[in-house]
């Protein structure tokens, strides 16, 4: 399965799911994917892993799907941030967003 379809099935599900991103291994609950300025871009809630900046406890992320790789589901509990009312700007196109 393709990484696009692993992430829209565990949107479905609000399944975890666990990659590296930019030489960092991060863990996340995927929320919405979609296309915006000709990139495949999810928006996350990263709840843990690293980045950056250092560890990761907690964090809206936006990332491109080209440079996720080793991406794999997880069995961690669902997890989101509690602004997650807020209007995102991480993808234009939705083609699956997390239903609460």
């Amino acid at each position: 399965m393709n990484p696009l379809n692993i992430i829209v099935a565990c949107i479905q599900k609000k399944q975890c799911i666990s990659f590296s991103y930019d030489g960092h291994m991060r863990h996340a609950a995927p929320h919405v994917v979609g296309n915006k300025n000709g990139d495949l871009q999810m928006l996350v809630w990263q709840y843990g892993g690293s980045g950056k900046s250092g560890p990761v406890s907690g964090d809206w992320k936006c990332m491109k799907l080209d440079k996720v790789s080793g991406l794999a589901p997880n069995a961690d509990a669902w997890a989101t941030g509690g602004n997650h009312t807020q209007p995102q700007t991480c993808v234009g196109d939705k083609l699956e967003e997390v239903s609460y």
